[in-house]
């Protein structure tokens, strides 16, 4: 695995929809709402985006599937700050070309002095 900055200095993620959110199990030409989701990354994104990371979505998708890719985060509960219907720029890249979902999901968990506001919630 290959990471530009050690997994406690990545603040931005890209991550992508196809193949990572979803399942590896299902064909990626799907429509998103016939799409299954990775239940383990979508954990461990909930738990990146808790501990303060940006987290943006992003697919090669054409705009056209914007809204349904949105809805079926929504419907998932995946937490994000942005959809990007195409590649940009990122401390690290997740997903199935990059950082692969299963060693992204290894990552060890990351509590900052702010951790301790959520858990006041």
């Amino acid at each position: 695995m290959t990471v530009a900055k050690p997994w406690d200095e990545v603040k931005t993620l890209n991550v992508d929809f196809d193949h990572t959110i979803t399942s590896r199990d299902t064909n990626e030409y799907l429509e998103p709402s016939e799409q299954q989701p990775n239940t383990k990354m979508i954990e461990k994104l909930r738990e990146a985006y808790y501990s303060g990371k940006t987290i943006i979505v992003w697919t090669a998708r054409p705009w056209s599937d914007a809204s349904q890719v949105a809805g079926m985060l929504t419907l998932w509960d995946v937490p994000f700050h942005g959809l990007m219907m195409a590649k940009g720029g990122s401390d690290c890249y997740v997903d199935d070309k990059a950082m692969r979902p299963c060693e992204f999901v290894d990552q060890p968990p990351v509590l900052d002095e702010d951790q301790s506001r959520l858990d006041d919630l």
